[in-house]
């Protein structure tokens, strides 16, 4: 499991590096009134930007320490984004203040 942390943090080094090289080109079409190219910036930004919330995401639930293997499994099979956000929010707060989770109440 600590390979799968290490691989998401390479992952998020170079969607950063993506997104600022990809931000920059894009303002600059945005300055130059280039609206063809500043459509295809803006969808290359919005799936990259995508990508990272959910590389961010997975960085997190293999993080050291984080969640037990059943609650990964539980985070992963999620159908949306959206929904393993949550669930990942969810089970950390009621981690670190030792509350219920209301869900299974």
């Amino acid at each position: 499991m600590d390979n799968y942390y290490k691989q998401h943090c390479e992952n998020l080094k170079m969607l950063e590096r993506a997104i600022k090289a990809v931000s920059c080109t894009l303002r600059e079409h945005i300055s130059l009134n280039q609206e063809m190219n500043s459509l295809v910036y803006t969808m290359i930004l919005s799936h990259l930007t995508n990508s990272w919330a959910e590389v961010r995401l997975m960085k997190l639930v293999y993080e050291l320490g984080g969640f037990s293997d059943l609650e990964k499994i539980e985070i992963i099979t999620c159908r949306s984004l959206e929904k393993k956000w949550e669930m990942a929010l969810n089970k950390a707060f009621c981690k670190a203040f030792k509350v219920k989770d209301p869900k299974k109440l």
